[in-house]
């Protein structure tokens, strides 16, 4: 059997990449050898590749090569990165961060009470500069300008009542702006004008300016007449 018959036998439609002269060379025949294209053929048949023309040469690398792929087919069967499952591979990375992980929520935990602990220190310092800023405005009196301010709108709003009442008795506007200025002083417990809180003199003064009770003005009033009246028949009698 020649070469071409071979070929053609093998390849009943011919082959587009070999003529005649390159199908009668014997490395073609090596070539299609080495490539594996007369495997089937030489299966079904029982020839062995000498029979079809096959050089001793390139059944010898055919042999070498197949052996080179078993060699390197068991490394990657041998080689443990390709063993490893996925399972083996969460498990692993799971012991490795498992302590990682804890000690991070252990860490978190601890920070997470060390800010609530600031926080709530934050509050007292808060509050206790708050109480101590209050008690520094409540210990802070008003100025002497600012006492003698108080008592003038104490006097002046005594004059003011009494005088649409009709009355002008000195006595009587000592004695309402008196009056005047105790319920002042007794809404803060002091016992005089000065010792008022400075940061409550607005509220006093406008204390003072709203201050009308019917019946201490009217007993003051009603006084007042009746030291009038016994002026009145005095410089009567003594004419």
């Amino acid at each position: 059997m020649t070469r071409m018959e071979l070929f053609r036998r093998h390849f009943p439609e011919g082959h587009p990449r070999f003529g005649k002269e390159q199908i009668d060379s014997a490395e073609v025949i090596d070539g299609e050898y080495v490539e594996g294209s007369f495997d089937s053929y030489l299966k079904s048949t029982g020839y062995k590749p000498e029979d079809i023309g096959v050089s001793p040469g390139a059944v010898k690398y055919r042999e070498e090569q197949t052996a080179y792929l078993k060699a390197q087919e068991g490394k990657e069967i041998m080689d443990p990165s390709k063993e490893v499952s996925t399972q083996v591979v969460a498990s692993v990375v799971e012991q490795i961060m498992r302590p990682m992980l804890e000690s991070m929520g252990s860490l978190m935990k601890r920070m997470s009470e060390a800010v609530e602990h600031i926080a709530t220190a934050q509050d007292v310092m808060r509050n206790r500069l708050e109480a101590l800023e209050k008690e520094s405005r409540l210990n802070t009196p008003v100025t002497d300008t600012q006492a003698r301010y108080l008592a003038a709108a104490a006097r002046d709003k005594a004059v003011d009542i009494l005088s649409r009442k009709g009355v002008t008795d000195k006595k009587a506007v000592t004695k309402l702006a008196g009056m005047i200025r105790k319920a002042v002083l007794l809404r803060y417990g002091k016992g005089s004008m000065r010792e008022i809180p400075r940061c409550e003199y607005g509220v006093a003064m406008s204390q003072i300016e709203s201050w009308n009770k019917a019946t201490e003005v009217a007993r003051i009033v009603f006084e007042a007449r009746a030291r009038q009246e016994e002026e009145s028949i005095h410089e009567t009698a003594g004419t």
